[in-house]
């Protein structure tokens, strides 16, 4: 698929979306009790940082030559998705810090992001935001335990 270089406004509102809850937490950080333990992953958290950066780069910067279209095999699970990701967000921020909870945090926002990639035909996005997603429940079960 050729590709060209853009500001991707349905890349831009797929990543507001996902991090409206986290804007939120951080307008708002007692909300949520902080984890007095600390683990040190620093290289797990580079891997996971560095593959963040390059999905949201590319969802938001490339543009497809194919358009997406408001397909319902994208649209609803990505619908379906989002909802459950703000209701884990909900569970949590109501004191609820178990570990599907969490797993939950960490596992289903990369689905989401899997899908609108497809949605919008960003592909070469779909590889960081694996390593992403499996990094993240890595760093999701070391933090936990």
């Amino acid at each position: 698929m050729k590709y060209s270089f853009g500001v991707s406004w349905k890349g831009l509102l797929v990543i507001v979306l996902l991090i409206i809850p986290n804007a939120i937490f951080a307008l708002f950080p007692d909300l949520m009790p902080i984890s007095n333990s600390f683990k040190d992953h620093l290289p797990l958290d580079i891997i996971e940082h560095g593959t963040r950066a390059i999905y949201i780069a590319l969802l938001i910067s490339l543009r497809p030559q194919k358009e997406a279209s408001l397909k319902k095999s994208y649209i609803l699970p990505m619908t379906i998705l989002l909802l459950a990701y703000y209701s884990l967000w909900l569970a949590l921020l109501t004191g609820n810090h178990s570990f599907i909870v969490l797993l939950g945090m960490a596992i289903v926002p990369v689905i989401f992001l899997i899908f609108a990639e497809l949605w919008l035909n960003i592909y070469p996005a779909i590889l960081p935001t694996v390593i992403f997603g499996i990094i993240h429940v890595i760093i999701t079960y070391i933090d936990y335990k």
